[in-house]
């Protein structure tokens, strides 16, 4: 630490002296500054754009003629609503494609993989949406050549809101085609919804990864005819809302037939139709191989003749190694020494992804030990984020975390966070307390305590942090714990069956504007939180209740602070870093933004934007 200080102020020293120089140098010159604020536009209007917050600051510095120039840029979610059509005039489709773009060739991608199963709608893992997403649409989407990327429209060409906000009518192309042949229609848009949504409506106990976003605030789906689906609201929801919900990339559009044939449950079905860009090709152990849509419905997307997705563990040394050897013409989820090594190349580029997605050791609510509140404040007080957060730094590009996403209001600096016990490296007062909430609770010294069960993903962070936590618990508390290891899409089932006391798993808002930070998945009566960590406070549900339907900003925020102070007397889950996902390409691979991109990291796999100039 000493030496960290020391070189810091000898950097500063340094800029110091340097510009003392400057100054001497210019002697009695007069120094001019001059403030200039300007606006900088960063979204294209595509139909409509409706703009919510964006501010753009620039300070511009000019001594003796020589300018200094610093852009600071804010910005917050852009949703983009399609609005009816002149008569006569086609249907509004996204354009991928650039001046310079070509089409055919053939790239292949590293992603992690292979998934245990294929069902889109209950999975949450890149495992599934990496490979699969290019070979479906949505009913709406993000642009991703957007530093924010707005919702635009993809099976849906337009849409309206009514005045009071309650009810959204899409209406549906006409002459798309499935990967079976069939041709689309309402029907299978509200199939696929309806999966989404409403699970149940196919069998009892079916689970959807994204209902919880809607439930309580659809009411129904209709199908008025075959190419419009409308959504009735039971309780008002904000644009950005529903529409960001919609956009998410798992939600996917299949054929009615498939999903009836199926009862829902897609787990089993490695080719269900879709409608995107790419077709399935082959799948092995190793690959997915997939070729372009010869009918694809939009002419400005989807420009590669093959994509072949290589399967290799995310943020591992063997997928650095395949993308640095060349085996990969591209990648994501990769550790920092790999995006570094090959998008700082003069002939390589990346890109971080931010998702608003905290890395956190989440309790089982629900079961004992961890029921008892006093349990888990002593764990989070006996285990050191700090440190968990340092020994992973060349997996991930992390940053110390409370509750909320890094940058959003009510989240904690690192600074903030060194000073509140749990959050900060434990001291001898924070573990005294710990070892007192045990007693209390009942387990002096974790006696009489179950041994822990503590299952992980099998990914190279997980390999780390749980054997960390575990030696972090019995050194300062004296509690056993034993792990055991899934594959990434199964663990899903692990956590679902309440076989765990702590498990990494991630909160936060995951991109979805509005969710309060990931507030709406932690209600008592939730489905996904009942096969989750299990969190149940009723004076918690009440003020999400309250939050999801508020439409002043200041009261949502002030719902938000709430939101905290449940946190730090429940302490559900301990949350310790948040950190970007990271894509590295060769210059031969074309089509990503040039920049960082804020949005649900699992949004931008379709690839539809992705071409090469080599053959």
């Amino acid at each position: 630490m000493r030496k960290a200080l020391g070189l810091r102020w000898a950097v500063l020293t340094v800029v110091a002296t340097a510009l003392l120089v400057v100054v001497a140098a210019c002697g009695a010159a007069e120094t001019k500054v001059v403030e200039v604020i300007k606006e900088v536009p960063v979204e294209k209007q595509v139909i409509k754009e409706v703009i919510v917050e964006k501010e753009v600051v620039v300070e511009k510095v000019v001594v003796k003629e020589v300018p200094v120039e610093k852009v600071v840029v804010r910005e917050k979610e852009v949703v983009v609503v399609a609005t009816p059509l002149p008569p006569g005039e086609a249907p509004w489709m996204i354009n991928l494609r650039e001046p310079q773009t070509k089409f055919g060739g053939s790239l292949i991608h590293g992603t992690h993989g292979p998934s245990s199963h294929f069902d889109l709608y209950v999975s949450g893992s890149i495992s599934n949406v990496g490979p699969q997403a290019p070979m479906y649409d949505t009913l709406v989407r993000i642009d991703p050549k957007h530093p924010v990327p707005p919702v635009v429209g993809d099976l849906a060409y337009r849409w309206d809101i009514s005045s009071d906000g309650m009810k959204y009518t899409f209406n549906i192309r006409e002459g798309v085609k499935f990967s079976d042949g069939t041709d689309l229609t309402s029907a299978d848009v509200l199939a696929s919804l309806t999966r989404i949504m409403f699970p149940e409506t196919y069998q009892k106990g079916l689970l959807a990864g994204r209902a919880v976003y809607f439930r309580g605030g659809v009411k129904e789906i209709t199908a008025p005819d075959d190419f419009t689906i409308q959504l009735t609201l039971a309780q008002s929801r904000s644009s950005q809302y529903i529409l960001g919900n919609l956009a998410n990339g798992f939600n996917v559009i299949t054929t009615k037939e498939v999903l009836d044939a199926n009862e829902g449950d897609l787990k089993k079905v490695a080719t269900y139709p879709g409608t995107g860009p790419y077709l399935h090709l082959s799948r092995d152990s190793e690959k997915w191989v997939q070729e372009a849509n010869p009918n694809y419905w939009n002419p400005n997307a989807g420009f590669l003749d093959r994509l072949t997705h290589v399967w290799l563990r995310a943020f591992s040394a063997p997928l650095s190694a395949a993308l640095e050897g060349r085996a990969l013409d591209f990648a994501d989820y990769l550790a920092p020494g790999g995006y570094k090594a090959v998008s700082g190349r003069a002939d390589g580029g990346g890109m971080k992804v931010y998702s608003g997605s905290i890395n956190t050791m989440a309790f089982n609510n629900g079961k004992a030990p961890t029921d008892d509140v006093r349990v888990r404040e002593a764990f989070a007080l006996a285990m050191d984020a700090p440190a968990i957060k340092e020994m992973l730094m060349h997996i991930k590009l992390f940053q110390r975390t409370g509750w909320f996403d890094i940058g959003t209001p009510l989240a904690r600096t690192p600074a903030e966070l060194d000073k509140i016990p749990g959050f900060r490296s434990p001291t001898s007062d924070d573990i005294a307390r710990a070892k007192q909430l045990l007693i209390d609770a009942g387990y002096p010294g974790c006696k009489g305590m179950p041994v822990l069960e503590m299952p992980i993903r099998d990914l190279p962070d997980r390999h780390l942090i749980v054997p960390a936590v575990q030696a972090m618990l019995k050194q300062n508390l004296g509690c056993e714990s034993k792990t055991s290891v899934h594959q990434t899409s199964a663990i899903a089932e692990v956590i679902r069956e309440g076989k765990f006391h702590v498990i990494l798993r991630n909160f936060g808002s995951g991109g979805v504007p509005g969710s309060g930070g990931g507030a709406v998945v932690l209600k008592c009566d939730e489905p996904n939180n009942k096969g989750g960590i299990r969190y149940c406070n009723r004076e918690f549900d009440k003020v999400v209740d309250a939050y999801l339907v508020e439409s002043d900003p200041n009261k949502a925020l002030d719902m938000k602070r709430q939101f905290r102070d449940f946190f730090d007397a429940d302490w559900p889950y301990m949350p310790y870093a948040e950190f970007p996902n990271l894509y590295a390409w060769y210059d031969y691979v074309k089509g990503f933004p040039t920049f960082n991109v804020t949005t649900y990291e699992k949004n931008m796999h379709k690839l539809d934007w992705v071409w090469t100039t080599r053959k």
